[in-house]
């Protein structure tokens, strides 16, 4: 037998009978999708090559289809770093990445779609250092002379960065020396935990990490920001880090076990007594909880083309502002995350265009790992996407006869109230389990007609194409017969369109739910609290790299809109991402600015 070792795990599926489908295979023939995707070459012609794979999880689905055209759902992690220079020298960080590519593998894989409901993961372990580090090189760049604000700008609006054989991706830029008069950023919020001197000893670095959303969430990607920096930081010299890296490397050769990690799906804990009836109860549970949903307010929109500007405003507080407003919803009994929703719903109550009769509902993310059954140890990275979905619904109206302050505090026991009947519900693992059932339902819907749609605009392009070309080779000479022909290739266009149109119509796109008089479920924005993320930050293990912002941004579809909320360097932040073409001008500006002043007003 070769040392080459192909390990494949089950699809990660719900149970048949929570979900009432027919039993699948749990261990289906192999696909012929590695031939295809090019892999049959690398088994033979290099066969000491380890090469594993799983199926994407159908969480991780209702992401990555979405994402396969304009990079809809990659996000970005971005911290400003003061260092000194040694530190960030392409070799040393090039062996701190690739190191990271084979503890967390996802970093390091591919994507191979078989069909819309049969994708996988592909990882290969390289067999050595310099292996490791031509794949890290691969997924990192080192630009010059960029601001924080340009690369932002060109993940969120310009071509896609990543791709199915880039799930992931780090930049390390050193931007233009600061222009005279500015202040230098540690001067505005220095970081007590790891105090840097403004000496010449340390330079200015901007670093990103950037990634599917199918790959991780938030809380992930600031796990991995704060291993990379920790490893940056060490005292191991370049020599050092590239034994670690082949020791590593070494370590899953002999064990040959799939290190890929296993889909949230397959780890999430139902009790293994729960018969039919009990899946019977989860799903009707699910169903009708969906069903309670309800939401009626939303951002006016405007029609425009399908070309969207995403931006970022990020808002940061000082750290006595933000103990001030930790120590007031303390003494309330709640926490900044409840806060926040309670923010957003008083700025919205308080606009001039107010119509207040339905409800605002909010939806957002549930950290699902602490429902996880223990992962297995050749498969242990934390880097994988696993999170939950809840809703909060709140009044969509103010109250003249009460302070609003009043207001505000029970509006965030409200909210308290919901998170914690999410979080605490012994129905949250059927629910993440369904849900992401469905999420992958309307993914593969939705990429049915997405494709339908593609296939007849390229086919129409080619048609077209072929028609310039055909034109050119009949010459001058044949200028007459040409033209007839290209009469007759109009022709030719206008019944491939109507078949391609047709064609696209047989494949079932998701339709909107029927009038049936039942309350509408509409979500003013989605809100992320990805918590106290100073917990994940280990300061004390490199004081000698002073991070001073970190911030968060999704690439959106045209009219997206998202809200993270965090603490970080004793600070609290709040960051809005929307599309400006895809909003009456001003309009989110105003409400954001809004929302901003009520966090002086209530909490300050």
């Amino acid at each position: 037998m070769s040392s080459y070792t192909h390990a494949r795990t089950a699809s990660d599926v719900v149970t048949a009978s929570l979900l009432g489908l027919p039993e699948q295979n749990a261990n289906p023939p192999p696909s012929p999708g590695l031939e295809s995707a090019g892999f049959s070459q690398i088994i033979r012609d290099e066969p000491d090559k380890l090469l594993w794979e799983r199926k994407l999880g159908q969480a991780e689905v209702s992401y990555y289809l979405p994402s396969r055209a304009e990079g809809v759902n990659d996000m970005y992690l971005h911290l400003r770093l003061y260092a000194p220079p040694a530190r960030f020298v392409p070799s040393r960080v090039l062996l701190v990445w690739a190191l990271l590519r084979i503890r967390h593998p996802l970093l390091g894989s591919v994507v191979d779609q078989r069909a819309l409901n049969d994708i996988y993961f592909v990882h290969e372990l390289p067999r050595t250092t310099a292996e490791a580090i031509v794949g890290a090189k691969a997924s990192a760049a080192f630009p010059v002379d960029k601001t924080k604000d340009e690369l932002v700008d060109a993940f969120l609006n310009g071509p896609r960065t990543l791709s199915d054989k880039l799930l992931a991706k780090i930049s390390i830029s050193t931007p233009p020396a600061p222009k005279e008069g500015e202040k230098d950023p540690r001067d505005i919020f220095p970081n007590p935990a790891n105090p840097v001197g403004v000496t010449g000893e340390n330079k200015h670095f901007e670093f990103m990490f950037f990634a599917g959303h199918f790959l991780g969430d938030g809380v992930s990607f600031a796990v991995i920001a704060n291993e990379f920096l920790t490893l940056i930081a060490n005292d191991m010299t370049d020599e050092d880090l590239g034994a670690l890296v082949q020791t590593e490397i070494d370590a899953r050769v002999l064990v040959k076990a799939n290190p890929i990690p296993v889909s949230t799906e397959r780890r999430l804990a139902i009790p293994r007594s729960w018969g039919k009836f009990q899946h019977a109860i989860g799903q009707v549970e699910f169903m009708n909880n969906q069903a309670r949903q309800i939401g009626g307010q939303a951002f006016p929109k405007v029609q425009t083309s399908n070309t969207r500007r995403t931006f970022v405003d990020t808002r940061v507080y000082d750290p006595k502002t933000t103990a001030v407003a930790l120590q007031k919803c303390k003494s309330q009994g709640v926490t900044i995350a409840h806060a926040a929703f309670a923010l957003v719903n008083i700025a919205w109550a308080r606009r001039q265009d107010a119509n207040n009769e339905l409800p605002l509902m909010f939806y957002s993310a549930i950290n699902l790992r602490g429902a996880l059954r223990p992962p297995k140890p050749t498969a242990s990275s934390f880097f994988h996407l696993c999170v939950g979905y809840f809703n909060v619904t709140l009044p969509s109206f103010l109250i003249p006869s009460i302070p609003d302050a009043k207001t505000f505090w029970l509006r965030c026991q409200s909210t308290k109230a919901q998170t914690l009947r999410a979080v605490k519900s012994k129905f949250l693992v059927t629910r993440a389990l369904a849900m992401s059932t469905a999420r992958e339902r309307q993914a593969i819907g939705w990429a049915k007609h997405d494709d339908a749609v593609a296939a007849a605009t390229a086919a129409k392009a080619k048609e077209a194409e072929g028609g310039v070309v055909d034109a050119i080779a009949e010459g001058v000479e044949k200028l007459k017969v040409g033209l007839e022909k290209t009469v007759q290739g109009n022709g030719n266009d206008a019944k491939t369109d109507a078949t391609s149109a047709t064609a696209a119509a047989s494949v079932p796109a998701p339709k909107p739910a029927p009038a049936t008089g039942k309350a509408p479920q509409i979500a003013l924005m989605g809100l992320s609290f990805l918590g106290n993320l100073d917990a994940i930050s280990n300061y004390t293990t490199y004081t000698m790299i002073h991070s001073s912002d970190l911030t968060f941004g999704v690439r959106q579809r045209p009219g997206g809109m998202l809200m993270f909320c965090y603490t970080f360097a004793g600070r609290l932040w709040f960051s809005l991402g929307w599309d400006k073409n895809g909003y009456p001008e001003g309009y989110v500006e105003n409400f954001w600015n809004e929302v901003n002043a009520t966090i002086g007003e209530f909490l300050g």
